[in-house]
């Protein structure tokens, strides 16, 4: 304990009321005892004392030190697929691996994470039946325990195979926390075909094909061929056979399908079981789509004709749920085949600019292309080398850029992505970590010498590289502001990724990646949200559920200037095997609502929101979901050792099998991270605040009145 600032200074006025009090009390009238006099004497030296201290504010500061051990905690994969690959170890064996594990290196607690995370109570408690793998759960629940209860280090045993939540790589590396793992099940996949992933676009167009292209896995299986079907609510829409004569053991297949029905319709992937099929449960994939009857318009300013003009707008067209309504602008500022009118924008959701506005290009059309996208348009731009940035100030509140300077010299550019970037919706091909890489080997394209910085709120999702140095200059940008949307390619002829990024690979018969159609129509399917399908969200919090899982909604409502609504009602109608359902959510804040509808029979569901306010609906959200068996953990055949092992030299930790366990165990309790750690405890008070200070005061000078009444002093 000490006190906090100059301890000396409350020493002295303490002496100084003692001194005050003595000279006092040296001679009185009438004389009084000795005794007495002392008495008063301490009395008036405490009770000056006390006022003094309090009004010179002091603080005492007590510090306790406490030496502590870190702890080790044991988390275990609770889900499916460990029951799986664990292959003939019956559950008893795995339970007293368990506690055999936890026993070496004196685990203080040990986990259960799967779909959610849980401590392990008993050997009766560890049932490997969760649906989903959260590794990144169980990560942040230990590092955001209280320092002195933190662990040092986690003992995971688990086979890897994360389904769910945050990559757990990086949450490991942030934790501070020293992971170890111990794989289990067998490290060589087993002969089993999967279905992987199912792609096509989230909304179809009645009558309109669209092409669903379903990817699958086909490990250790022999020569021969495996028939792939697609399903609509039961009835076959097509089929495909592919080889398992793979290098990588994965094989795509394109089928496709007229819609017929408007509504949210499940399309149901799935692999014929071949001899030997090590897992049926994973041979099927189930994905919901939204059929609409009505097109899409999307508007194309063209200054004049080019190549990108005519590939953007074969790619716009390829979509069936697109209507493409192009102007070409010629010299003068005429146009091509029509003339702009004012019913340009009428039904548009997007609008794109190609090498548009040029030096003549109408300028009431740039002002009439500002006004709609104050209303909502989404605005896509493309330049050219014609194009007069000048021009653009209309458009400077919808951009996601604004211009510095700029000349005509031309420069060659490929985009500079980072992998962080690549998951971006806008920038994803194949959703993998090779998006990058497809991304950064692209042909160069060309843009002029324009420097642009990036308006508030725009997100650069690429920059520019010239040969191989990187200049911090965007390439491709996006910005999202209230009810505009637009997106910013700053470099022309972007055909070149089409034609010379696929052309020479399928001259050769080599397997591609469109790169440049897949961000044409990720971006036109990002810019064409309307405003009511983004500012009214009321869906299940997951299209799949686990029977016995609880099923919960969750809802965002905004208004017209996408500014959260409070205090609004919002129901749900859910329609399934059982009947009707009518379920209200409640408001949690921020034009945030939800509820819990608890467990439900397995099938298929489907269901209506509808948000109203002071009796005025708002908006409504049509959805589907259902309750079954997942195959998330069923497409897990074997050990994950790539993530695992990488997720512990992140962490300074260790990996190895189950047979590598004693020397995992060891290397856990030999880590820098489990040495004894001093937590110094501070406890500041201030004797101000503390009433007994004044109580003191009081009481010494009311006995003090009180001796002196009696002893008759003046």
């Amino acid at each position: 304990m000490f006190i906090e600032g100059s301890w000396w200074l409350y020493v002295l006025l303490v002496a100084a009321s003692a001194g005050l009090a003595y000279v006092s009390y040296r001679r009185t009238i009438p004389e009084i005892d000795t005794t007495t006099r002392w008495l008063l004497i301490a009395l008036r030296t405490v009770g000056i004392a006390a006022l003094l201290i309090a009004l010179f504010e002091p603080i005492f500061r007590f510090v306790t030190s406490e030496t502590v051990r870190p702890k080790v905690a044991v988390a275990v994969d609770g889900s499916r697929s460990m029951s799986t690959i664990w292959g003939k170890v019956n559950a008893d064996e795995r339970r007293r691996f368990v506690s055999e594990i936890a026993a070496k290196v004196g685990a203080h607690s040990i986990h259960v994470f799967g779909s959610d995370v849980h401590e392990y109570e008993s050997t009766d408690s560890l049932m490997f039946t969760g649906e989903r793998t959260d590794m990144a759960s169980m990560l942040n629940a230990l590092s955001n325990q209280p320092e002195r209860e933190r662990p040092g280090v986690v003992v995971f045993i688990t086979d890897g195979n994360v389904n769910s939540g945050d990559n757990p790589v990086y949450i490991a590396d942030k934790s501070g926390i020293g992971v170890y793992a111990i794989g289990v099940g067998d490290t060589i996949p087993k002969r089993d075909a999967s279905i992987i992933s199912m792609v096509t676009s989230g909304i179809a167009v009645v009558n309109k094909p669209v092409i669903v292209t379903i990817s699958s896995r086909l490990s250790a299986m022999p020569q021969q061929n495996v028939v792939v079907v697609l399903e609509e609510g039961g009835a076959e829409i097509g089929r495909d056979t592919v080889s398992t004569i793979l290098k990588d053991g994965r094989a795509t297949t394109d089928i496709t399908w007229t819609p017929r029905i408007a509504g949210v319709r499940p399309l149901t992937a799935r692999i014929i079981p071949s001899d030997g099929d090590y897992n049926a449960a994973n041979n099927s994939l189930r994905e919901y789509v939204e059929v609409r009857t009505n097109q899409r318009t999307i508007v194309v300013f063209a200054g004049a004709p080019s190549p990108d003009v005519t590939f953007i707008r074969s790619e716009l067209e390829r979509d069936p749920s697109v209507k493409v309504r192009l102007y070409i602008q010629k010299q003068g500022g005429e146009f091509y085949e029509s003339q702009p009118g004012s019913d340009a924008f009428k039904d548009a959701v997007a609008c794109v600019l190609i090498g548009f506005p040029n030096s003549s290009s109408p300028l009431p059309l740039i002002d009439q292309v500002a006004r709609a996208s104050e209303h909502g348009l989404a605005l896509m731009f493309v330049p050219s080398k014609d194009v007069d940035y000048s021009r653009l100030g209309p458009l400077k509140n919808v951009l996601p850029f604004q211009v510095a300077s700029t000349r005509q010299a031309e420069m060659q550019v490929t985009p500079d992505v980072s992998t962080g970037a690549a998951s971006d919706p806008l920038l994803k091909v194949n959703g993998d970590e090779l998006d990058a890489q497809l991304w950064n080997t692209l042909p160069p394209i060309w843009r002029t010498e324009t420097f642009v910085t990036p308006a508030p709120g725009a997100v650069i999702l690429s920059k520019i590289r010239t040969g191989n140095v990187p200049f911090n200059q965007p390439l491709i940008m996006k910005r999202e502001q209230g009810p505009t949307r637009s997106v910013a390619v700053l470099a022309y002829g972007l055909y070149r990724w089409k034609l010379l990024g696929e052309g020479p690979h399928q001259a050769r018969g080599e397997k591609t990646s469109d790169v440049f159609g897949s961000f044409i129509r990720s971006s036109i399917s990002w810019l064409s949200v309307r405003d009511d399908e983004r500012r009214i969200r009321i869906r299940s919090t997951r299209p799949r559920y686990a029977p016995g899982e609880l099923v919960a909604f969750g809802a965002s409502i905004l208004d017209e200037t996408f500014s959260p609504v409070t205090g609004a009602d919002v129901s749900i109608a859910i329609t399934g095997p059982t009947g009707k359902t009518d379920v209200v959510l409640a408001d949690i804040g921020s034009g945030r609502y939800s509820a819990i509808i608890g467990s439900m029979p397995e099938g298929e569901y489907s269901s209506v929101g509808t948000a109203s306010l002071r009796g005025k609906e708002l908006g409504r959200d049509v959805s589907r979901f259902s309750v079954g068996a997942l195959n998330l953990e069923d497409a897990a055949t074997s050990v994950n050792d790539d993530l695992l092992m990488s997720m512990t030299q992140r962490t300074g930790g260790m990996y190895g099998h189950v047979s590598q366990r004693e020397a995992i165990v060891d290397s856990a309790l030999a880590d820098p991270r489990m040495r004894p750690v001093v937590f110094n405890t501070e406890r500041d008070v201030m004797l101000w605040h503390l009433p007994w200070l004044l109580t003191i005061a009081i009481l010494s000078f009311t006995t003090e009145w009180i001796l002196r009444k009696r002893r008759g002093l003046i």
